[in-house]
């Protein structure tokens, strides 16, 4: 039986690269506005549009290395090395050509009122093309009300009216630092030589 998901696959991407091209040529989006439009001269467009699977692999930590390394899998966000095990539970809401939106939340039981939260994986690449040895920004916030552990099986629908209408949304203002105003931390790809 022939695989019909490989063409619907690549007129999907060719139809979302079409799609920035059009945004890159209208301008950039000002901070808080919704689609939200990070600037590919500074958080590079992910190869092949791959979306989210480029991120999947394991991170090591660059600017505080005594973090540990961050694995993440096809569902999860798990940082091994901190006991017990840390992590996050994870489902793609939006994707972009050069981040992925998420909502996350943690692994393990929390007497936290809030524990579940946004986040966005971005490519750090300063102009250049992202390959496999450029840095992976995460950025989160888990700023309002709204992330109780039910949220996280919100439809995506609702999940993506939440982010628009969130403090999160307000928050972002990009700046010369390639942060998007939240909570970041930087990764670079286990295992990949310069």
């Amino acid at each position: 039986m022939p695989n019909r998901t490989k063409p619907f696959r690549q007129v999907t991407r060719a139809l979302m690269g079409a799609l920035v091209i059009l945004a890159i040529l209208g301008g950039t989006a000002r901070a808080g506005e919704w689609p939200l439009r990070l600037p590919v001269e500074n958080f590079g467009i992910i190869p092949y549009g791959q979306g989210m699977a480029f991120f999947i692999g394991t991170w090591e930590q660059t600017v505080r290395p005594q973090g540990g390394d961050m694995t993440v899998t096809k569902s999860t966000i798990e940082y091994r090395e901190v006991l017990p095990i840390f992590g996050y539970r994870y489902r793609v809401i939006y994707e972009a050509l050069n981040y992925s939106l998420m909502v996350a939340t943690l692994l393990a039981p929390t007497t936290g009122k809030y524990p579940t939260k946004f986040m966005i994986f971005t490519a750090q690449s300063l102009g250049e093309p992202v390959t496999k040895r450029t840095e992976l920004r995460l950025h989160s916030c888990a700023s309002g009300g709204w992330g109780t552990r039910e949220a996280f099986d919100w439809p995506i629908e609702k999940l993506l009216q939440t982010f628009k209408t969130s403090l999160c949304m307000s928050q972002i203002d990009i700046d010369e630092s390639v942060n998007i105003g939240w909570g970041t931390e930087r990764y670079q790809r286990a295992g990949v030589t310069w």
